[in-house]
Order: structure tokens, then sequence, then C-alpha cells
């Protein structure tokens, strides 16, 4: 009995607890309207980061090619204007720059492979 009691009374704080919640936080998204104005800078750009990936990951590349649209899909001058509107002189310039190779992409652009067993750590 008591076991009982003190549950319904947890419930029920906890009920309580939630309901006063969510209560303010449905007051608290109200929508509010907001403008920016880009003329007036906050502050000077620092750059931002660049995140090229080619392919979706699979284990066998040569089995289950999978591609992206990535740059081997591009003709050279189609390449040299996208990096020129990354890394150019009126580009882009991130700050950052990532690539993504992981171990099942080894081998097919090197001939001489560090890594046999791409599931094995070196």
């Amino acid at each position: 009995m008591k076991k009982t009691v003190l549950f319904t009374a947890i419930a029920l704080s906890l009920a309580a607890v939630s309901s006063a919640l969510l209560s303010s936080a449905a007051q608290s998204s109200a929508a509010v309207e907001m403008t920016v104005d880009f003329a007036q800078p906050i502050r000077v750009w620092d750059g931002f980061g660049v995140n090229y990936v080619q392919v979706a990951q699979t284990r066998d590349y040569k089995k289950w090619p999978q591609e992206y649209g990535g740059f081997s899909t591009l003709s050279e001058t189609q390449r040299r204007q996208i990096l020129d509107m990354i890394f150019g002189e009126d580009g882009l310039k991130p700050g950052l720059l990532k690539m993504f190779l992981d171990p099942y992409h080894e081998g097919l652009t090197e001939a001489d492979n560090d890594n046999n067993d791409p599931n094995v750590i070196n």
C-alpha cells in the first residue's frame, strides 16, 4: 500500500512538472518577426569550411560504384571553374577544407597500396 501511494505521488509530481515545462515551452515558441540587414556588417568575415565527399561509403567501389556527382563527372574546364569560385581571387576562400577518403578508397588511385586489407588497421 505504501509503495502504491509513493508511486502515485511520484507519478503525479512528474506529471505536474512535465505539464509546467510543456506550458513554458509552448509560451516561449511564439513567432518573432525578424529582419537581417546585410548592408550593415557585424564583424569582419572570418571564412567558413568546405566539405567535399566524392562517393558514398561502400566496401567495394569497383563492384558497387556510388557517385555523388563529384569532380570525376566534370570536365577539366568545369573543375577549374569550381576551384576558382572557391579558392580564386574573388572566390569564397574557405578557412577549412575537409576531404573524406575511407580505407576502401585505397588502391583505387595509387598503385602501391599500403594496406592490402581495409578491414585491418596497420
